[in-house]
């Protein structure tokens, strides 16, 4: 009788046991009984799908804090968890200038990219980043580039699926020595891309063709004397401990970039998801992301300031002279394209028009440091 008591009792946990662990087994993956997790649509067991997304950035620039970053984490969570995002940043992934063909073979699935390092490619793109426009901030400039988009076919980005359009604000010369003239700077060699070309022929100067990653030792070893960049890059690239002297200058813009993504991967998307990526990046961009470089902007000025930079402007007559050259070197290259059966007039007419629109509309909070 004592055998059959324990048997019964032996055979009752056998069989609670096994309840429980069918119990468990039918829970959804990653749950708590006592505290559910919100039923999300990834979780009802539709397919999760991962996008890496590239940058040539430091994770600290604000290009990865404030827009690249957010941005994953806003289209993750439109998505309901259905798209996830792995950042690679640093050039982690892919270096400078390797973003576009690695997006376009699919190395990368997205990637924030900038024309200027791929010459000759994107011409229309190029010759709206060319300096002469005397654009007042990147939010301005941004929103211009849109309408450009908006009324101007750019066959030059049919392989890829273009997120956000992205125009820097007014840039600045950086340099080791004090520019109080243009005569004070002819003769010297200029880190610049592409399209900062034609700043580097109305000084007079020779240039030299650097990413941003190897600007701050060329600046510090001598092998240029100056660059032009947008005025950030003195706290993203560090080119305030580099230099000495900052002179902003209306018409010396930065040109223009853009998030891309892989064409034939977003074409693969469910429609919803191609719906939520787009409306996702326009309300990211439009809500938080264009404030982000104009205040990068700032603070950059900021810092300049406290790390002992003096600030110089040059003479009216010299800005006038500087602006009137680069816009008319802009204008030619218009006329290029043209030639060439592209719209490159019609694009540079619209952007012109809308830049100066939007710059009445929303001033920058360094708007002192221009004088137009």
């Amino acid at each position: 009788m004592k055998k059959y008591g324990i048997l019964c009792i032996t055979m009752l946990l056998i069989v609670s046991l096994g309840l429980y662990i069918a119990g468990c087994a039918s829970q959804t993956p990653g749950t708590v009984d006592s505290e559910p997790e919100e039923n999300t649509e990834a979780q009802a067991g539709k397919e999760v799908i991962t996008l890496s997304l590239v940058s040539m950035f430091p994770p600290t620039a604000f290009q990865c804090t404030e827009i690249l970053d957010p941005l994953a984490e806003e289209i993750e969570k439109a998505s309901n968890g259905r798209i996830k995002i792995d950042l690679y940043h640093g050039g982690t992934l892919l270096g400078a200038g390797e973003e576009l063909d690695g997006v376009i073979q699919g190395s990368a699935d997205m990637a924030y990219m900038m024309p200027g390092y791929f010459p000759g490619r994107f011409p229309l793109a190029e010759l709206l980043g060319m300096p002469g426009t005397p654009l007042m901030s990147s939010k301005s400039a941004s929103l211009a580039l849109e309408e450009v988009h908006s009324n101007v076919e750019f066959d030059e980005l049919k392989d890829v699926k273009v997120l956000i359009p992205i125009s820097m604000g007014p840039g600045a010369f950086i340099s080791k020595k004090p520019f109080r003239s243009l005569e004070d700077m002819k003769g010297l060699t200029y880190r610049a891309t592409s399209e900062m070309s034609p700043a580097v022929v109305a000084i007079e100067g020779s240039s030299a063709s650097l990413t941003m990653a190897e600007c701050y030792e060329a600046l510090s070893r001598g092998v240029v004397d100056a660059t032009f960049t947008p005025v950030e890059a003195l706290k993203t690239w560090r080119l305030a401990e580099a230099a000495n002297y900052l002179t902003p200058q209306l018409g010396l813009n930065d040109p223009i970039h853009y998030i891309i993504m892989n064409l034939e991967v977003f074409n693969s998307l469910p429609e919803d998801l191609q719906t939520i990526l787009e409306e996702t990046a326009y309300k990211f961009w439009h809500e938080t992301g264009i404030e982000a470089i104009d205040n990068a902007d700032k603070e950059a000025f900021d810092y300049a300031i406290e790390e002992g930079m003096e600030v110089i402007h040059l003479p009216d007559a010299d800005r006038a002279t500087f602006l009137e050259r680069v816009s008319t070197l802009q204008e030619e290259r218009a006329k290029e394209l043209d030639a060439q059966g592209l719209p490159g007039t019609e694009a540079l007419k619209i952007f012109r028009e809308a830049t100066e629109k939007y710059d009445n509309m929303y001033p920058p909070a360094y708007a002192d440091m221009y004088k137009k």
